[in-house]
């Protein structure tokens, strides 16, 4: 079966998307072709790429595909009429819930309600009296919307105040001023919701230029996990990775069954959260102390990698004894370096299992278990279930 990939965007969000089709696409045997349009809208046609309706109409009148997949976005909406009227049957994978095509197609979309409440989870362990929201900087944007109304029902539920950051500056390239004095004026300490990475890092080189300690003063979580963005602020920023790569394959899902049925619309399908990733904007010590943070980074940066590290490999990367490091980190933290890394493997192999078409054989290989029985032990003694039934349950 011939099926093609609209991409809006190279970003590695949309790139984590393609992955899960591509995973779906494997299995059933599907020739899975990708295009390029989202960035063709601007700078014109290139090897891979379309940007009018008239040229998407050769594309599926040459192709003659069985099946699309699309990515939506603002340029999709004037050639949404042509796949129409293809009659090709379409499937709309959009991270930015709510969709904007037509009810004529199946949509696949992102659940701003789930990602809130993972957001809410990690602020609200703070115990803050006060909480705010940073909205893109285009703060009509329909998702921008549903995750501030979704997060302000939130806070009024945990009796707390909200705040908000009324956008007055679009150029996402230079630290607004405007923000640098909103984070001055609202109460601190406060847990910040920001919409997305992009906003997170705006907020954080404002709170460096106001002068505000991140994550003493205000606590900072974004969204999707953009490692180029989450892995390069200062502090690094704690972030709710989407699950993207489960919406793509639920995407592939969906169109397989469309066909499957006699080219029938099937239901629309939300995506969730894989994990929150907990990064430096959020991570308070009981007590301050730098060498400890640079050890947990660390070690969540060679977990992530699956770099196998020991608790002499940490002291040697923060330059201190271990003997010292251990004392300073337990006083911290309240548990051991051993502890930390041990559970950042576990929430590690969670994660990776979590997504699908992963393998307990190649999950403990990444995350250094020293066999696949070792990990499903691990499982039973701690979830009370082998991780296939677990993996199973992340599912529904």
């Amino acid at each position: 079966m011939n099926v093609l990939y609209l991409q809006s965007s190279l970003s590695e969000t949309n790139r984590r998307a393609l992955d899960g089709v591509r995973r779906f696409a494997a299995k059933a045997g599907w020739n899975l072709t990708a295009l390029h349009y989202g960035a063709a809208a601007k700078a014109g046609d290139r090897a891979g790429s379309f940007n009018t309706p008239r040229v998407l109409g050769d594309v599926l009148s040459g192709r003659n595909p069985d099946g699309c997949i699309v990515e939506d976005s603002v340029v999709w909406k004037r050639m949404a009429p042509v796949m129409e009227r293809s009659h090709v049957p379409c499937v709309v994978y959009d991270v930015q819930f709510p969709a904007s095509l037509s009810g004529s197609f199946t949509h696949v979309v992102c659940d701003n309600v789930a990602v809130v409440d993972a957001v809410a989870k990690e602020l609200f362990a703070f115990g803050f009296n006060d909480y705010a929201f940073v909205p893109h900087h285009e703060p009509m944007m329909a998702w921008s919307k549903a995750r501030e109304e979704a997060f302000r029902k939130a806070v009024s539920g945990h009796f707390a105040r909200f705040h908000v950051y009324h956008n007055t500056e679009r150029n996402v390239n230079v630290v607004s001023a405007g923000l640098v004095d909103w984070l001055r004026r609202i109460p601190r300490p406060c847990g910040l919701f920001a919409v997305n990475d992009q906003t997170g890092v705006r907020v954080l080189e404002a709170a460096a230029t106001a002068g505000i300690v991140v994550p003493t003063e205000i606590v900072v979580v974004g969204v999707d996990d953009d490692l180029s963005k989450c892995e390069t602020t200062v502090p690094t920023l704690t972030s709710v990775r989407i699950d993207v790569e489960g919406g793509g394959y639920a995407a592939a899902e969906a169109l397989d069954e469309y066909i499957r049925l006699g080219r029938k619309r099937v239901a629309d399908r939300l995506f969730g959260v894989a994990h929150l990733v907990r990064r430096a904007s959020s991570r308070q010590l009981q007590i301050p102390d730098s060498r400890v943070l640079s050890a947990l980074e660390f070690i969540r940066r060679s977990v992530q990698n699956g770099i196998g590290i020991s608790v002499e490999d940490v002291a040697k990367e923060v330059e201190m004894p271990l003997r010292t490091l251990h004392r300073r980190f337990l006083k911290a933290v309240g548990h051991t370096l051993g502890h930390e890394i041990r559970e950042m493997r576990f929430e590690q192999a969670k994660h990776q299992l979590a997504v699908p078409g992963s393998s307990v054989d190649s999950v403990a290989s990444f995350c250094g278990y020293d066999s696949a029985s070792t990990l499903r032990k691990l499982f039973d003694r701690r979830l009370g279930k082998p991780p296939s039934l677990w993996k199973k349950s992340m599912r529904h």
